[in-house]
């Protein structure tokens, strides 16, 4: 039993490690009509050209469009920033 809690503790916890080495820098919009990695990949070009110093994503908004019942495009907001230490 302790064990499962263990390891349910660790899935469900913050990585403080990666939340102390980053700092905020934006939020970018990224669309595909074929994959969430296309529309993810689309606002890391915009993110990468406004902040060459990329370092850390994550991902704040995920919506899609429907037509006829299938998925037919995608809409990510991502916030982007860059290691305090660099």
């Amino acid at each position: 039993q302790s064990a499962r809690e263990h390891a349910m503790r660790e899935a469900s916890s913050l990585d403080h490690l990666f939340l102390k080495r980053r700092a905020p820098a934006g939020d970018f919009t990224g669309r595909s009509t074929t994959t969430i990695e296309d529309a993810v990949a689309d606002a890391l070009g915009k993110a990468t050209v406004a902040i060459p110093s990329l370092h850390w994503f994550e991902l704040t908004h995920l919506a899609g469009y429907v037509e006829k019942g299938q998925a037919k495009g995608w809409h990510v907001i991502l916030r982007a920033g860059v290691s305090p230490e660099r």
